[in-house]
């Protein structure tokens, strides 16, 4: 069977474990692109196609797309599956946790959807402020022009429209 690691992931650090038939290491990375080089040449070496990372905060996803672009099978636990782990708590600790339930076959996957759809969905989200935010921003200056005296919605329906003419002029 093939050496399966287990990646816990930190804000700044990854501690990684690898377990094969017949043996175990652990080291850390940070999260830079060149550390994460350093992990997947690390992972490479040690003919580990298979690496199971917890889904918390947003720290995994930078981690999971470099993984995922060298051909290394990455499987996304939910952290309230793989949460049991009695005693005290460390980062090598939760590592070779992970990998022995990889290991084991006991980690179901979340689902991650392809690159093209998660970028797809990044950009939609992020319109989707960005139509928020200009709602709130017109709101504001509807706010302002109202708190001067000035009543332009009272004539004009979107006092921030392109106009090919000034609103006072009549065609």
């Amino acid at each position: 069977m093939n050496p399966v690691c287990g990646l816990d992931i930190a804000k700044d650090e990854i501690v990684a474990t690898i377990l094969g038939d017949n043996f175990k290491e652990t080291r850390k990375y940070g999260i830079h692109t060149d550390e994460l080089f350093e992990l997947k040449k690390w992972l490479k070496e040690n003919n580990c196609t298979k690496a199971v990372m917890e889904s918390t905060g947003v720290y995994w996803i930078p981690i999971y797309a470099s993984l995922e672009e060298s051909k290394i099978e990455v499987v996304l636990a939910n952290p309230r599956q793989v949460k049991a782990i009695p005693g005290q708590k460390t980062d090598v600790r939760d590592s070779e946790w992970l990998a022995n339930l990889l290991r084991s076959n006991l980690v179901k996957p979340s689902y991650v959807p392809e690159k093209n759809l998660r970028a797809l969905r990044s950009l939609t989200r992020l319109r989707a402020t960005l139509v928020q935010d200009q709602a709130g921003y017109k709101n504001k200056v509807h706010k302002i022009l109202q708190l001067c005296d000035i009543r332009l919605d009272s004539e004009i329906t979107d006092i921030l429209a392109k106009r090919p003419y000034p609103y006072w002029c009549h065609s």
